[in-house]
């Protein structure tokens, strides 16, 4: 005759476990990116129509930001360091001259 073990009804559940946690949801980043001809909407144009799917980039203001010497983008990545990924592929555009981050914000 053997031994009749009952399974223990687990209290733990994913909802339980997960209560009170945030998850982190990537970051938010204005950049500001400066273009060798700074006035040139057609580089403009250019440009967003070369990255503007591939890194997920999209104009903040439709007007030249003359405090910042160049245009405001907004982006969302996983981490800071994507955003510095974004940048470095943008500064390697021949009609760029610079691109910095402006502002970083967390999703959550």
């Amino acid at each position: 005759m053997g031994v009749n073990v009952m399974p223990r009804k687990s209290k733990l559940s994913m909802d339980k476990l997960s209560s009170g946690i945030d998850y982190f949801t990537g970051v938010n980043a204005t950049l500001v990116v400066v273009f060798a001809d700074s006035y040139n909407n057609y580089s403009l144009v250019n440009f967003l129509a070369k990255y503007q799917d591939e890194l997920g980039i999209a104009l903040k203001n439709d007007t030249y930001q003359e405090e910042y010497d160049g245009w405001l983008l907004h982006t969302e990545a996983s981490s800071e360091k994507d955003i510095d990924r974004i940048c470095a592929i943008i500064e390697e555009d021949i009609d760029i001259d610079e691109c910095y981050v402006l502002s970083l914000t967390n999703n959550n």
